[in-house]
């Protein structure tokens, strides 16, 4: 199995829409993915099903990236250089200091099993060691069992359960 991964930040506009073009195509097979975060960033319009316009959220959202010192779009590619995964990493500074979110990580799933989500979530946490980060958070749908294991086989332990209720029809 490898254990090197050639990953990459985002960092020309051009490329965020084919990185948005490949996560949307990828997260739209896997509802179980969705989670609060995808609710409140407009992601999924009721937790169940993903936005209409997905992949022009996550181009808006990559851009941003782009210009934003505190987020990072990391990208990885197959030995080809085709786009194999990607992992979107906040830092924050804020409350007991400085923490990393990974906001997303998703794989191909020709790519699972390579090592390559290991080398996503390790780049993210030493871009956060790097700034000073003492935790890392993350979040994942309740019925995305998959996900919780990878999670759990990297010493991520889980911490709360987020509740919501909709208050529009």
């Amino acid at each position: 199995m490898p254990d090197r991964h050639d990953i990459t930040v985002l960092s020309a506009r051009a490329e965020a829409e084919a990185a948005a073009r490949f996560a949307a195509a990828l997260l739209k097979k896997q509802p179980d993915y969705i989670s609060h975060g995808e609710v409140q960033g407009g992601r999924s319009p009721d937790g169940a099903r993903w936005a209409d316009d997905l992949e022009a959220r996550l181009a808006a959202e990559f851009a941003a990236a782009i210009d934003d010192p505190d987020t990072d779009v990391l990208l990885a590619r197959d030995a080809n250089g085709a786009l194999a995964g990607f992992a979107l990493l906040a830092l924050r500074d804020e409350g007991a200091g400085p923490f990393g979110v990974i906001e997303d990580i998703a794989v191909a799933p020709e790519a699972r099993g390579s090592g390559l989500g290991r080398s996503l979530v390790a780049e993210a946490e030493a871009r956060a060691r790097r700034r000073g980060a003492r935790w890392m958070w993350l979040e994942s749908g309740l019925r995305n069992a998959a996900a919780h294991r990878f999670f759990e086989n990297l010493d991520y332990r889980p911490a709360s359960k987020v509740f919501g209720k909709p208050l529009a029809d």
